[in-house]
């Protein structure tokens, strides 16, 4: 197994062990977290290399955007974690606000998931990072 940690954080239960299967099956360590407070409690303990984030939390707010406030936490603690962003209801501007932080490397829709595809986005973020 490669040494290299990647935070899956998802509340779905599903999307959260499929992503979870994925990283594993790539030789990557993983670990979860459920919330945005959980998430940040492990970064703010562990590096991690990647972390692959859904965009809606929705024990976060009325508008269940608490990926976009990790990667908000990420920017400002300065992280060399990189994220991925995975999500079925980003808009045109929450992309370009995401893109706007050094922290995220690529966003994934949920509709248009693809196994393989997501497997090779990670092999070339761990690469390049």
């Amino acid at each position: 197994m490669k040494n290299v940690s990647v935070l899956i954080v998802e509340d779905n239960p599903n999307w959260r062990a499929t992503l979870e299967r994925l990283a594993s099956r790539s030789g990557y360590a993983c670990e979860t977290a459920s919330s945005y407070e959980e998430a940040v409690d492990m970064l703010g303990k562990q590096l991690y290399k990647l972390a692959i984030i859904d965009l809606r939390l929705t024990d976060w707010d009325a508008h269940d955007m608490g990926g976009m406030e990790i990667v908000n936490w990420l920017s400002r603690a300065k992280s060399p974690t990189k994220a991925i962003i995975v999500s079925g209801y980003a808009t045109v501007n929450v992309v370009r606000d995401l893109f706007r932080s050094s922290v995220v490397v690529d966003i994934v829709d949920k509709a248009d998931f693809s196994l393989p595809d997501f497997v090779a986005l990670i092999e070339e973020v761990m690469k390049s990072t």
